[in-house]
């Protein structure tokens, strides 16, 4: 929709007074105002959409952990979706966490995605969640 733009800033610019196709002229505003409204309903539905994709890890993260746990984890959405506060993704910060989101192609954002020298701290026997279909882990830090 933005090449919309330049067309309707020359329209306002001669005066819609001015334009003899006055009929014409509004019917095209009236089509770039809907085509601005169906893109922003078409954007929201395909963001839903994608996250809706990771649904079952956000709640069995919601499901089975304590309210007051944190979760080490870059993204603010992750915090959102899962309900639980997070630490930033840094080695010195798993002390500070009770469990780690991991999924390293996670494609809605990248600040979900750890540091590969914290990924590779991660044992195996802590990991208490799997998901193969998003790639989602989730790891019980024992201390």
């Amino acid at each position: 929709m933005l090449p919309a733009f330049p067309a309707v800033a020359m329209i306002w610019a001669h005066g819609l007074q001015k334009i003899k196709m006055r009929r014409i002229i509004t019917i095209m505003i009236a089509i770039v105002v809907i085509g601005f409204v169906l893109a922003s309903f078409i954007k929201i539905s395909l963001a839903a959409e994608a996250w809706d994709f990771y649904n079952e890890d956000f709640k069995w993260a919601r499901a089975n952990t304590d309210k007051n746990e944190k979760f080490l984890t870059g993204s603010q959405c992750v915090s959102y979706n899962i309900g639980r506060q997070t630490v930033a993704p840094e080695a010195n910060n798993l002390e500070k966490a009770d469990y780690v989101f991991a999924n390293q192609n996670f494609r809605l954002d990248r600040m979900a995605v750890l540091n590969p020298a914290i990924a590779k701290k991660l044992d195996e026997n802590k990991k208490v969640y799997e998901n193969r279909d998003t790639g989602t882990r989730i790891y019980k830090i024992t201390s």
